[in-house]
């Protein structure tokens, strides 16, 4: 993705190209501010989104394992019990995973709405199952990943209930990573209806055409909701940059180093801690 979602659709690569000149893509966003806590805080109604894993949680090696930083789940809590507030964490982890690695069991969510699979399955609703056409996609797509995992011992495969992705973190040749993905991404390249997100040493391919993006769009229409801010590190999350109101009320984030479409930047998840604490506290004084 310079946005690397790579749209197999058919109208996709016309949408694309259109959302790339609407939004600038820069590396030069400037940090988040104390103005700009205090104009968040003041917020009529505020949708405070964050994606998990690089943005609340560093990386780990074994993907179960990685954790928030402490004091960023409570932070979400504290603002979902606020008036004219929601919380929300959107992760490309399908929601089972969410739920686990967050602590948020099904019933103990404290008022924060977990979104699992780039959007695509919600607390509560689920997803909708998948059709013969789109089994048949998601098992030769698996497939192609296994044999491409099959090079190195640290390629594995993660199928998830709409996409199949092929991690590369835990491998250390980088050219077997690089003939690896190459792999997976030419079979997936040649298949239809079918979209593929390149992020962090992972290839990611779905048949369902739902983004973090699409399902924030459609929530805050839902709801009204005047003010966005979302913080995310990935690719994936560039789809949500695309859609916010930058230039009226709303703020992404982007966290860490790297070009984006988001207007403000964290340096990594313990900014994005602080940020969220200090947030809680400025909209509680408000």
């Amino acid at each position: 993705m310079r946005f690397t979602r790579l749209l197999l659709w058919n109208s996709s690569l016309t949408s694309q190209k259109k959302t790339s000149r609407e939004k600038t893509v820069t590396t030069h966003a400037p940090d988040i501010s104390a103005s700009d806590i205090e104009a968040l805080a003041a917020a009529d109604c505020l949708l405070v989104a964050m994606d998990f894993d690089g943005t609340m949680a560093p990386f780990h090696d074994d993907p179960m394992s990685a954790r928030a930083e402490d004091g960023c789940i409570e932070s979400l809590k504290a603002l979902a019990a606020m008036d004219d507030t929601i919380a929300m964490i959107v992760s490309g982890r399908n929601l089972a995973q969410l739920r686990e690695v967050t602590g948020l069991s099904e019933g103990n969510e404290a008022g924060i709405h977990l979104i699992g699979s780039h959007g695509a399955e919600p607390a509560g609703t689920g997803f909708t199952p998948l059709s013969e056409a789109q089994r048949e996609l998601y098992e030769s797509l698996a497939v192609a990943a296994e044999a491409a995992a099959s090079l190195h011992p640290g390629l594995w495969v993660e199928r998830k209930p709409l996409s199949v992705g092929l991690h590369s973190r835990t491998c250390d040749n980088k050219d077997v990573a690089d003939q690896a993905h190459a792999s997976f991404l030419s079979h997936a390249q040649g298949m239809d209806n079918v979209m593929i997100t390149q992020g962090k040493a992972v290839i990611e391919v779905a048949v369902d055409s739902t983004s973090k993006g699409d399902y924030i769009s459609a929530f805050r229409e839902e709801h009204c909701i005047p003010t966005v801010v979302f913080a995310g590190d990935d690719t994936t999350d560039e789809s949500v940059m695309r859609v916010l109101h930058t230039q009226r009320t709303d703020m992404g984030i982007k966290v860490g180093a790297g070009a984006s479409r988001a207007n403000r930047r964290l340096s990594g998840t313990v900014a994005v801690r602080d940020f969220l604490a200090q947030l809680v506290e400025a909209r509680r004084l408000d």
